[in-house]
């Protein structure tokens, strides 16, 4: 017969509670067969101690713990019961009772609690299997009760990954699950309600537009995330000429920013207005752009044209501006001087083509000073002959930077009086009256004439005066003017070409000469007859 080593059983008194627990333990530990053998093996090994030995049987009493060591043939026959009270234990106390009834077979004992003991603590138990298990390995049907292990993921019972339980390798959990502290909890959930870690936000639904995103991220511009109600959203990076704005918003006039890529010169929102400094196709406002720019233009056609209701300088045409208002002006020479061929109010003098003196003044060209306004000698009001191709620029000498026709008191001894026909330009025996003027681009005349007004001031003389050119060997004329209390015309015929035709610098002076040597001019004129230009 076969010897069967078994494992010791450690034998110490216990209350029934802690020997119910280790009961419970050693089954619940090891299968349900290889407890039944347990329990059978117990059996046999307790009552072999209590009959005092027996074949290949052996017991040793040790103190406090008590080893028993038993042996069974192989079919575990051949061993009769024994009397539980036969037993003998080192304490008193430990009573061993044995279930095999009929003591014929061990494998008998077909319930797990037939082997019982109310005070006794197992730590090491070899379970071995019926002999006919040639599979298995006395030395490995050891079971520690405090160390049963089903599942090797488990700890403590809890299995690795899941719901509350350990993380797995690699921090890893189930789907849904996130590891944190080393515990598998769970995830953010988009839309639960809950403001989890990583959630800007989360109003319980999976809506877009209303604040908070399908992704729980806030909607608000500058996110970087073309939200519902967004055309972009680059992060307000600052610039709103890339497509792009600070609103997110595509470019378009009229939203506050100056997109140069869109040709806009000016951008002020709700302000833009085509009477306003910025157009609605945000542009700037200008004279020309044919819209009236409140309070700064009078009006604005947009053509150019001077000749109508409104000039190319955007102001509402007027007599006196120069300009002749087709339909409503018959002349128009903005001198102000109402004595000429065209008056004040803009209608033609009835002249008969006549300056003051009698020479013809419709037959050529002519320039005209007058003192009627004036306060100084060198600020009298010029006007020219109504002649589109000779204007003023023409008059224009072209050296000492002049930009017009100039008149200089040569000397600086002249004034302007207050007299009783008007104000009067006085020139004296000492003083020359000097009027600057150019011809360049004039290649003719036939003759050139000069009227003077005014009176001699004196009370009982006339005045001689004379006219020269300085610029051609003081060629001229003289003539002689009447004292009396009326406006006086008198002219002279200036020498051939002492007017020198195509020069551009050149001039009359007039010079008191004789008589009263006190002549007051009112106006003069310089009248080329005969003109070719």
């Amino acid at each position: 017969m076969r010897a069967v080593r078994r494992a010791p059983l450690h034998l110490s008194h216990r209350t029934s509670s802690n020997a119910g627990a280790a009961r419970s333990s050693v089954v619940a530990a090891a299968p349900r067969d290889t407890r039944r053998i347990v329990s059978v093996g117990l059996a046999l090994a307790i009552t072999r101690v209590a009959c005092g030995g027996g074949e290949d049987d052996s017991s040793t009493e040790t103190g406090p713990a008590t080893t028993v060591s038993a042996s069974t043939s192989a079919s575990g026959t051949g061993h009769e019961a024994t009397d539980p009270s036969d037993a003998t234990a080192s304490d008193p106390s430990d009573t061993v009772h044995g279930s095999d009834s009929d003591g014929t077979d061990g494998t008998d004992a077909t319930d797990d609690t037939a082997a019982t003991t109310d005070d006794i603590t197992a730590t090491d138990t070899d379970a071995t299997t019926a002999p006919t298990d040639a599979t298995t390995d006395p030395t490995d049907a050891t079971t520690d009760p405090t160390d049963a292990t089903t599942d090797s993921t488990e700890t403590d019972g809890c299995p690795e990954g899941q719901l509350e339980c350990p993380c797995g390798p690699m921090a890893s959990c189930d789907d849904g699950l996130v590891c944190e502290a080393d515990v598998c909890v769970p995830g953010a959930i988009c839309g639960d309600g809950a403001l989890d870690p990583g959630e800007g936000c989360d109003d319980g639904n999976l809506d877009g537009g209303d604040g908070c995103s399908p992704t729980c991220t806030l909607e608000s511009c500058g996110n970087g995330i073309t939200d519902p109600g967004e055309a972009c959203d680059d992060g307000m990076d600052g610039d709103n000429d890339d497509g792009c704005t600070d609103l997110c918003a595509k470019p378009s006039c009229g939203d506050g920013f100056v997109q140069q890529s869109l040709g806009e010169a000016c951008d002020d929102g709700p302000q833009n207005n085509d009477g306003a400094a910025c157009t609605l196709a945000c542009a700037q406002a200008s004279c020309g752009d044919g819209k009236l720019w409140v309070g700064e233009e009078e009006c604005d056609d947009g053509n150019g044209v001077n000749t109508d209701a409104c000039l190319a300088s955007c102001a509402a045409a007027s007599c006196g501006d120069g300009f002749v208002w087709s339909g409503q002006e018959e002349c128009d020479d903005g001198n102000g001087v109402n004595n000429d061929l065209c008056s004040n109010t803009c209608t033609l003098n009835e002249m008969g083509g006549e300056d003051p003196c009698g020479f013809a003044d419709d037959d050529g060209v002519w320039i005209d000073i007058d003192y009627e306004d004036a306060f100084t000698v060198t600020s009298p009001d010029y006007s020219y002959s109504p002649t589109p191709a000779w204007q003023e620029p023409e008059w224009t000498p072209t050296q000492m930077g002049y930009f017009w026709p100039k008149v200089v008191d040569l000397y600086n001894n002249m004034t302007v009086d207050n007299d009783p026909i008007g104000k009067l330009a006085v020139i004296k025996s000492n003083s020359t009256l000097r009027l600057y003027f150019g011809t360049k681009n004039l290649w003719s005349y036939t003759s050139a004439t000069v009227c003077v007004t005014g009176r001699s001031v004196s009370v009982s003389s006339p005045v001689t005066f004379q006219v020269i050119n300085p610029a051609n060997g003081d060629c001229g004329a003289s003539a002689m003017m009447s004292h009396d209390w009326t406006v006086h015309a008198s002219g002279v015929t200036m020498p051939a070409n002492c007017i020198i035709p195509n020069h551009g610098f050149q001039a009359i002076d007039i010079d008191a000469t004789g008589g009263s040597a006190k002549l007051g001019v009112r106006s003069v004129r310089l009248t080329l007859h005969g003109a070719q230009y």
